[in-house]
């Protein structure tokens, strides 16, 4: 039926046949037909428009359909190598809309999700190519707004060490960038690249990236730095961090939280959007670097500030009990 949800939410619904449910989310999702690309291309002139919202709604709802713990429906490898090899080759038309503009940017930003999450996981090793990896690489270099789909470089990154290497620059420039967005989802990259590796053979790719972004938190730039700390704090759960890194973090993270405090923010600044945020994972992850630096006055201090913070998200950032 017609409903403003995304189609995996009706797997989360009473059913009286959930599998065939399962199985008509599924055709919705994974075996549409090429119109709901190719209407995109097409002279739109109506906004919001009908063909932009179908696409997105689609591509978005392939990326949650796979990720929620629930349902995590993904394609079959045959449907995922036609879909893969069908949307790496999208390229948004140009325009001079504005309106148009955005829309094709949300487009690519969900295809790039699908790609990530539901699509290049559910491909067979044999598909897993040189050439597709040039593909995608290239769909992520030239189509405004394909950040997004960086999580799928590293599924290819076992190929050899040329592609690991490649898909190690793109993700280190990204983590540079200015856009938040781009440097969240380059962090999130790095995330599912250690998710995918073995922790007794991390490759330098891998290691070089992970000293990269923790040099990134220590230096105080606030771009993309909530999704940051959250993926070193991954990293700490994970004990994928070494000795210096960790302590290196223990340093910084009440140093972050201090320079955060909404008394040293002007209203109107890029700071005061995010330093409730920053301050909350700062909380966060300190918390778990408390557990091993339980002499660290700092880390103790800040939590202990935490507690009386202006805002709920800091104060409750971790257990009381913790």
């Amino acid at each position: 039926p017609e409903a403003n949800l995304f189609p995996h939410a009706m797997l989360l619904l009473p059913a009286s046949d959930p599998s065939q449910v399962r199985r008509l989310v599924y055709q919705c999702l994974y075996e549409h037909s090429e119109d709901v690309l190719a209407g995109t291309q097409a002279d739109l002139r109506i906004y919001p428009s009908p063909e932009i919202d179908r696409a997105v709604t689609t591509y978005s709802g392939m990326a949650n359909a796979a990720i929620n713990d629930t349902t995590r429906l993904f394609p079959t490898a045959e449907h995922a190598l036609a879909l893969f090899d069908r949307l790496v080759m999208y390229r948004p038309p140009m325009t001079d809309n504005d309106l148009l503009s955005d829309g094709q940017k949300r487009i690519v930003e969900s295809i790039g999700n699908a790609l990530s999450c539901a699509i290049t996981p559910a491909l067979s090793d044999d598909s897993k190519t040189v050439e597709r990896f040039n593909q995608l690489k290239a769909f992520i270099e030239e189509a405004d707004g394909a950040f997004s789909a960086m999580m799928a470089l590293t599924c290819f990154a076992h190929i050899n060490k040329e592609v690991a290497t490649a898909a190690e620059q793109v993700i280190r420039n990204a983590l540079q960038h200015n856009d938040s967005r781009e440097v969240s989802y380059a962090a999130l990259a790095v995330n599912k690249w250690m998710e995918l590796t073995d922790e007794l053979n991390v490759p330098p790719s891998l290691d070089r990236l992970i000293a990269r972004m923790i040099v990134i938190i220590e230096s105080g730039r606030t771009i993309g730095l909530p999704q940051l700390i959250w993926v070193a704090g991954q990293l700490i759960g994970k004990r994928r961090l070494t000795q210096d890194q960790a302590e290196t973090l223990a340093e910084a993270i009440p140093n972050l939280f201090a320079a955060m405090d909404y008394a040293n923010i002007q209203p109107k600044s890029r700071e005061a959007i995010n330093a409730s945020t920053i301050r909350e994972a700062c909380v966060k992850v300190g918390g778990m670097l408390a557990r091993s630096y339980l002499g660290n006055d700092a880390l103790m201090d800040m939590l202990n500030t935490s507690r009386t913070d202006a805002l709920p998200e800091v104060r409750f950032a971790i257990d009381p009990v913790s």
